[in-house]
């Protein structure tokens, strides 16, 4: 089978600009753990984070990837005629406190190409620095837009692809009694918890998410299932981030 063809602009690979910047709150702070429904005590108790490993509040882990940035540096991609924001991977290197100025720059990557059961698609890679006012690096992120066409997407003869259980849950087996202790935590070693995502915490997290520069009540496949239904999707789906977020909060409320 031939190799997939698509083009870009060569020339704007490893280019890097800063694309945003924000100050960490103490509001915001709250407000993500609201959203979130974070208890943690180390970001939303003053005096216990106080006794805590850090010596004061500071940010959720997935903090970071909540701040708004609308990413401005364009790969050049031609191929398909749809785009969706892929996976994102992050790696956290200090915490955020109260005060900090978060600086986020974004570099383009080298575009790639992958072929699977519902057709090719296009990646275009792009790592996202955040860089403190002390010019440390909180953290890294890869993220990845997806150029597809959505017209060539295999629909089987015998009806309508499978709905995805509804309502979405994330469901993980094992006992909070058996194991309290990050230190006690063994490679396998599983920890349970029901998650539903309702349209409240999608919405919620979309508050975070959205830069201003953005249009107020822009369709998007979160919320609206019109625009779900044209993007390729059954009905709307919970961010990716959102989900993300969920998942790391199963490990840090019990650890």
């Amino acid at each position: 089978m031939a190799e997939p063809t698509f083009e870009y602009d060569p020339t704007q690979v490893g280019r890097e600009v800063e694309i945003a910047a924000h100050p960490a709150t103490r509001d915001s702070i709250a407000r993500y753990c609201e959203v979130l429904d974070e208890r943690n005590p180390l970001w939303t108790d003053e005096a216990q984070a106080a006794a805590g490993p850090h010596g004061g509040i500071v940010a959720p882990p997935m903090y970071l990837a909540a701040l708004p940035a609308r990413m401005t540096l364009d790969p050049g991609v031609r191929f398909g005629n749809r785009t969706f924001v892929g996976g994102r991977r992050l790696e956290l290197f200090a915490p955020v406190r109260p005060g900090d100025q978060i600086h986020i720059r974004e570099q383009l990557l080298e575009p790639f190409a992958k072929t699977g059961r519902t057709g090719t698609m296009v990646f275009a890679p792009r790592r996202l620095s955040y860089v403190n006012q002390r010019d440390e690096l909180a953290g890294v992120a890869l993220v990845s837009t997806i150029y597809r066409d959505t017209t060539a997407v295999a629909r089987s003869d015998d009806g309508p692809a499978e709905e995805p259980p509804h309502p979405t849950s994330h469901r993980h087996i094992a006992s909070d009694a058996v194991l309290q202790y990050l230190d006690d935590a063994e490679v396998g070693d599983e920890v349970e918890r029901e998650w539903v995502a309702t349209p409240e915490q999608v919405r919620g997290y979309m508050s975070l998410t959205t830069p201003a520069s953005l249009p107020a009540g822009m369709p998007n496949y979160f919320l609206d299932e019109a625009t779900a239904n044209s993007s390729g999707l059954t009905r709307p789906i919970a961010q990716g981030g959102l989900v993300t977020a969920i998942g790391v909060q199963l490990v840090t409320s019990w650890a």
